[in-house]
């Protein structure tokens, strides 16, 4: 892939002078010196120079073909493709049997996308000079352009052929190969290449991508870092960089790969997308929506960004906002998959289902195996055993074999729901099973930290904790916090009461936490949690409270109450109760075998690890058990009121009165209408809460009962 200015040395007679010595003699030069002199201005990055003293020459040697051809390579370098193709047309003109020309012209019109008379040109070269590396493997370069895979391949053999020591040869064969599928021979070739050229920069990343591709990320990682190391303003690593750590879920390492990317290139559309996009993981969504646009900013027209940013609307809960953002991208660009598909789940999410469900089945029928799109779908329709869909899905799985890779995580739970369906419990838990154990494997999961975190939160938030910890926290009654386990009913009891008129419901806000990392920002002497609590006095319990609701109050500024059912906060009850006395506090619970079931066989979008393997779920359900029992213990009573989920099936208008009531809240019929409510959800309960009461969840485990034995042993009570 060389474009280069190799001469002829003719014996002609002098072409030019040169200036030298203090006195500036002029010395005769013969057309072959001042060739060579213009040939080290250029390779010196004096290209203007270079340039003006070959202008010289053709002008005194009109008939010199390799200054011709030393003008093109230099116009070329200097970014005049096409006044440089018309320097080596003239020199071939001149001179036609010169294989060099041919093989600079050929690679210079396939850099400007004319393909096919490259390959002209360079088929030309390769038959002038059959022995020539250069030109076959530019040809082969200009075969791969083409699609020509099997074609380039032979030219870049018949190159290393020649010179076995020609180390781009290589690394385009290795590119060829990996087109064709042959992974295996193309890791040969970019190792082979490395090892001609340890520092060659662009085999690495090639090697990198390949590695990547087949999951071996480590050498992957090692190979971009190197990458970047030798080209550290190539900003394309970066990202190949952030991608990769992404998939391994390093996404705070990701974000500080991209952060040096801008620092080298502040104003590169594709970096900030991209750290966007990985802000979004990490779930810093107002982060995310600033850079989403700043590169708006740099790129009015971009839908790449409209979607981005309406990722980031839809996760900071302004789904009109999203949808709108959607539409635009939409718009300019119809064919664009994955904005189709976050518009369908956004309208899930504000319950506009039959808007969405058009929108999954049409993305389905332009893309039969787009797994996403099943995933979507799957808690909006019934199966049964004649479903198209779950035809496909069988095919699907079928020709997925023993893949491990996120697609097949996702397809294995899609055909679950749809075995459940249809009363195959046996395979639909077969295919939970696999998908769970897909998801597990990509997950860091300390069990012993796990535990330990537990047991600190009971000793240090003990009865002495709420004796002796004499503080006056916040006031405010405002917010009603509703914790427990995932699956737990937590979503039914905040629908019900965001259907009163005097209650907003925030769903699950992080922002407890972020107030708690907020405080210790502005009190770096204050220690991480559970020990934060004994160590904060009255003023820090204060401005935890006002951290907080500086953001919450803000959600709906006329609502008496605003819940916050961020289930996990239910670590945090001690520090609550001191931070917000007033405030009320909603424990969900559910029969905790059909809630760990549910649980499992749910593929959650934020990661809960302890989820997807049955012992250690159980564990940590026990855990959590014991928790809850200490908050029995040490809380205020009349602080938390206890839902379980069985009761408020059976006798739902009672329970929900008694929700209602214990927030110090008036009755009010819409209550029991929650189904209607228009408020968005976005939990995995999303479809459930728009249907009235039903009792199919009840005892579900019953049909697992086999199965779950893993679970029972861990001392789980029905």
């Amino acid at each position: 892939m060389k474009v280069t200015a190799a001469t002829q040395d003719k014996g002609a007679a002098a072409a030019g002078r040169a200036q030298g010595g203090a006195r500036q003699e002029q010395v005769a030069l013969t057309p072959a010196q001042a060739i060579a002199q213009a040939v080290g201005l250029m390779n010196a990055g004096k290209l203007e120079a270079a340039e003006k003293l070959c202008r010289q020459i053709v002008e005194a040697r009109p008939g010199f073909a390799d200054a011709w051809n030393v003008l093109g390579v230099i116009l070329h370098r200097r970014g005049d493709g096409k006044e440089a193709v018309k320097a080596i047309r003239r020199a071939i003109r001149l001179n036609g049997a010169e294989a060099n020309y041919y093989a600079n012209v050929g690679e210079m019109l396939r850099q400007q996308g004319e393909t096919d008379a490259a390959i002209t040109a360079l088929r030309r070269a390769t038959r002038l000079d059959p022995e020539s590396a250069q030109a076959f493997n530019n040809l082969g370069v200009a075969y791969f352009d083409k699609g020509k895979y099997e074609d380039a391949v032979r030219c870049y053999r018949r190159a290393i052929e020649i010179d076995p020591a020609y180390p781009e040869p290589h690394n385009n064969l290795g590119n060829a190969l990996t087109a064709l599928g042959r992974t295996g021979e193309a890791r040969e070739a970019y190792e082979k290449a490395l090892e001609l050229r340890p520092d060659y920069a662009e085999a690495l990343h090639n090697m990198a991508t390949l590695l990547g591709g087949a999951g071996d990320t480590e050498e992957a990682e090692k190979a971009l870092r190197r990458s970047i190391e030798l080209q550290p303003d190539k900003i394309e690593n970066y990202r190949q960089l952030a991608n990769l750590l992404l998939v391994g879920n390093r996404v705070q390492e990701a974000i500080e790969v991209l952060a040096e990317a801008l620092k080298r290139d502040e104003k590169n559309v594709e970096t900030l997308i991209a750290l966007a996009r990985a802000h979004l993981k990490q779930g810093t969504n107002a982060v995310a929506a600033r850079l989403a646009r700043e590169a708006m900013e740099l790129d009015e027209e971009n839908p790449e960004i409209w979607h981005v940013y309406g990722q980031c609307c839809h996760e900071l809960d302004r789904f009109d906002e999203a949808v709108e953002y959607f539409e635009k991208a939409l718009e300019k660009r119809p064919d664009f998959i994955e904005c189709r598909h976050s518009l369908a789940i956004t309208l899930k999410s504000l319950g506009d289902f039959d808007r969405a469900e058009a929108e999954l089945r049409g993305l389905i029928e332009k893309q039969p195996g787009l797994i996403a799109a099943y995933s979507g779908l799957t808690d909006m329709i019934k199966f049964t055993e004649d479903h198209p869909y779950f035809q496909r899905l069988r095919e699907m799985v079928e020709q997925m074999g023993e893949a491990d890779d996120e697609r097949a995580m996702f397809l294995h739970y899609a055909i679950a729901k749809a075995y459940d369906d249809i009363g195959d419990y046996e395979r639909a838990f077969d295919h939970y099973s696999r998908g769970a154990a897909m998801k597990r494997r990509r997950l860091d999961y300390d069990e012993e930290k796990s535990e330990a975190f537990f047991e600190s939160i009971k000793k240090t938030y003990d009865a002495k904790f709420f004796t002796e910890k004499q503080v006056r926290g916040h006031p405010s009654t405002l917010p009603i916090f509703i914790v427990g386990m995932p699956r737990s009913g937590s979503t039914l009891t905040e629908q019900v009461l965001s259907s009163h008129p005097e209650v907003y419901g925030a769903g699950e806000i992080k922002v407890l936490s972020q107030s708690i990392h907020r405080l210790r920002h502005l009190h770096p002497d204050l220690p991480p949690f559970p020990e934060l609590g004994r160590a904060m006095d009255e003023a820090h319990y204060r401005q935890l409270g006002s951290f907080y609701l500086g953001v919450t109050a803000l959600l709906d500024e006329e609502a008496a109450h605003i819940t916050d059912k961020l289930l996990t906060n239910y670590y945090f009850l001690g520090l609550i109760h001191k931070a917000f006395p007033n405030a009320r506090i909603i424990h969900t619970m559910r029969n905790p075998v059909d809630c760990c079931l549910s649980c499992y066989t749910k593929l959650f979008k934020d990661d809960m690890p302890y989820t997807y393997d049955l012992r250690e779920l159980g564990r940590y359900y026990r855990r959590y058990q014991a928790l809850m029992e200490h908050w029995r213990q040490v809380l205020p009573e009349g602080v938390m009121l206890e839902v379980q989920y069985e009761e408020m099936v059976a006798d739902f208008e009672n329970k929900a009165k008694e929700i209602v009531a214990f927030c110090g809240l008036e009755w009010d019929e819409q209550c029991l209408r929650f189904y209607e409510s228009r408020r968005p959800v976005k939990t995995a309960s999303v479809a459930q809460v728009r249907k009235p009461i039903y009792k199919d969840s009840v005892e579900r485990w019953r049909r697992y009962e086999k199965q779950l034995q893993p679970l029972l042993e861990e001392r789980l009570e029905p």
